[in-house]
């Protein structure tokens, strides 16, 4: 009973650390998350062909200068040379192939790491819980 007991606490600790790291590195990212920021615009861009697609060409605090897509009411309603708060990521803003793969294909891994963990120990837990005697 003593040895069952133990099993099962070390299996919950490992589910509860997966996940716990699971939560921190996704909470810390901030690459990915939504902030308000302040932006010039400084053009206008519409990319017409099958569909037609609306640009505002805008330079953030730091003075990067990047597009953002806009709809018809904002493209028509935004005026070149004024400040406007856009609600944007790190990933919006500024993006590299290096960024990129690490963000899709790291996420990807330790996703799928964490999943195996957790699930391994869950497994376990039940195996111990309800199989074993």
């Amino acid at each position: 009973m003593k040895k069952k007991l133990k099993e099962l606490a070390i299996c919950l600790a490992v589910m509860f650390v997966t996940a716990g790291t699971y939560w921190y590195a996704d909470e810390k990212n901030e690459y990915l998350k939504y902030k308000p920021r302040t932006v010039v615009v400084e053009d206008k861009m519409q990319l017409c062909g099958r569909n037609c697609l609306l640009y505002a060409i805008a330079r953030e605090e730091r003075g990067i200068r990047f597009e953002i897509p806009v709809s018809i009411s904002d493209y028509n309603s935004i005026k070149i040379g004024k400040h406007y708060v856009f609600n944007l990521r790190e990933m919006d803003i500024r993006q590299t192939t290096r960024d990129n793969a690490i963000w899709f294909f790291g996420f990807i891994v330790f996703t799928s790491f964490c999943l195996v963990i957790f699930g391994a120990s869950f497994v376990m837990f039940v195996i111990i819980l309800f199989v074993r005697k």
